[in-house]
Parts: structure tokens; sequence; C-alpha cells
């Protein structure tokens, strides 16, 4: 490919080897920002979609938290598009933006109060014959398991059209699942919940409390 992309006031050439490698990191900073290169140029967007397979394959390598977020199945559910499309093919630049932004919220949850599983009660320390440091190793890899889980759980109902299938679809893998495996998705979804209610139930009271003060008399 001999053209010439983009040709500055000082006749300088980004040629095509340079495109690529600028789309490679791109998707990996900012994957949603591929819509403006798109639209940049009708050479830009023929390359672009020419590599889409290859650029979007790239991220594998270099985030390898990506395993923790249903990478292998060919098309997931995405919370990243209009309404109306509710899935993703993979190695196309909106399955990479979903894939990235599942990331980024799985390692935010992780150490958020949400998904806090530390008895912040207990008289002493270690528990379980382990450091304190090798339990929060332990417990955060238990909750990439679990969000993995989770996300399965979601994606065998992509492209699915109506509820009942949906359901249908979920209780089949569900059965598919050890019992290990039963026991991590049930353990996360018992914190998510029970940690959830007892931060709706702390700030109700910080408001409650809040209000009470001002109105005093």
């Amino acid at each position: 490919m001999s053209i010439s992309l983009f040709r500055s006031t000082g006749g300088l050439e980004l040629y095509p080897e340079v495109c690529l490698r600028v789309a490679e990191e791109l998707v990996l900073v900012d994957p949603k920002s591929i819509n403006n290169l798109l639209a940049t140029s009708k050479s830009w967007h023929k390359l672009l979609k020419t590599y889409e397979k290859s650029i979007c394959s790239s991220i594998l390598t270099r985030e390898p938290r990506l395993e923790w977020v249903n990478i292998d199945q060919h098309e997931v559910l995405s919370s990243r598009i209009p309404l109306g499309s509710i899935s993703v093919t993979a190695y196309t630049y909106p399955w990479a933006s979903e894939m990235l932004s599942r990331v980024h919220t799985m390692e935010f949850l992780i150490s958020n109060e949400l998904t806090d599983m530390v008895d912040h009660h207990a008289q002493s320390w270690p528990t379980l014959d382990v450091s304190k440091d090798e339990l929060g190793q332990r417990i955060a890899r238990f909750k990439r398991l679990s969000f993995l889980l989770l996300y399965r759980l979601a994606d065998c109902t992509a492209s699915l059209p109506d509820t009942l299938k949906v359901r249908a679809h979920q209780a089949e893998f569900l059965d598919s699942l050890s019992s290990a495996e039963l026991a991590k998705l049930g353990v996360i979804v018992e914190v998510m919940g029970q940690n959830y209610f007892t931060m709706t139930k702390n700030t109700l009271e910080a408001t409650v409390s809040e209000n009470s003060w001002t109105t005093a008399p």
C-alpha cells in the first residue's frame, strides 16, 4: 500500500505502517477515539477497517487483565453502544471498547466497598494462617474469577430476542458450572447485595441525621 494518508504543510508524509501503530496505541488508551479516525478520510477509513481485526487483537498481549472479562466468546453483550444494538462481535472496535471498559469496571469494583469481603472488626490478624498481603491477593483473585463468571452468565444471552430464551440459556449455563464455580457466583452476589444494603442504609441514616441537625430549633 503506497498511498500517503496524511501530509503536513511541510510535506512530511505519514505512511500506513505508522498509522497502524497509532491506531494500536489509540485502541488501547481510548478505543472510542477510533471513530474520529474512521471519519478523518476515506483512506483512514479503508486502512482501519482493513486491519480492524489485527488492531483489536493487539490489545490481548498488552492488557493481561482482559482474561477476566470473557474475551473468548465471539459475541458479547455491550454496555457502550446505542439502544437497539445489544451485542458486539469479537475483534471489532466496539468489542475492544467493551472489553477495556469491563476491565476498568472490574478493577474499580475490586477495590470498592461494594465488594468488600474483609472483616474489619476482627480482633486478631492474620486469619486462615496466611499473611494480610497474601489474603488480599487471594480475595482479589476470587473477585476476578467471580466477575468472569458473571460476564459469562450475561454474555451467554447475547443476541437472544426474548426473555424466555434468555432465562433458558442462563439456566443451561448455570447447569454447566461446577460446584466451586456456583459457590463463587453465590458468594459474590451475596457480598454485593449485603454491602449495597449497608451502604444505602448508612447514606440514609447520614441524610436523616443531617436533616435533623439543620432543622433543629
